[in-house]
């Protein structure tokens, strides 16, 4: 069964041209290809589920964390992938982060539906490909540095 970034990929949603700048805002990162973003999802996803965070149900994982905290029972790959999730999570802007947590690590479509072809519920969908590929590609562009 395919994940939600799965099915925008299969879409299209995560091929945005290089160059082209569709938020009108400049990104550090040049804009990356959809493989390339949809690479950084699973890798965000990998080190998520694999630190153990999704079992435990921390509640606000963009809440600064404190050493020392209840992580003594985590096995030594699991306080790596935490480590690693945590370090990629502080490369998302604050703007991008409830999409990109909501479509990556929970796994839902928060796009609007509508059988009416409404202006509003378009450029709501077009919001959140943009914060979605733009997150993304800080993610990308992160983990371009670490392989």
């Amino acid at each position: 069964m395919k994940t939600v970034l799965e099915k925008f990929y299969d879409r299209g949603w995560l091929n945005v041209q290089r160059g082209m700048n569709p938020a009108g805002v400049a990104s550090i990162y040049p804009w990356m290809s959809a493989d390339d973003r949809l690479r950084a999802g699973r890798r965000l996803y990998r080190d998520f589920y694999l630190s153990g965070i999704e079992a435990t149900k921390i509640p606000d994982l963009i809440k600064p964390r404190v050493d020392g905290g209840n992580n003594k029972n985590l096995t030594e790959s699991q306080t790596e992938h935490l480590d690693s999730f945590h370090k990629a999570l502080r490369v998302i802007p604050a703007e991008f982060y409830g999409v990109v947590s909501a479509i990556v690590l929970d796994d839902k479509d928060i796009r609007l539906t509508n059988r009416e072809d409404n202006r509003a519920i378009r450029l709501y969908n077009h919001t959140i490909k943009i914060k979605l590929c733009m997150g993304l590609d800080r993610l990308a562009g992160y983990y371009k540095g670490k392989e």
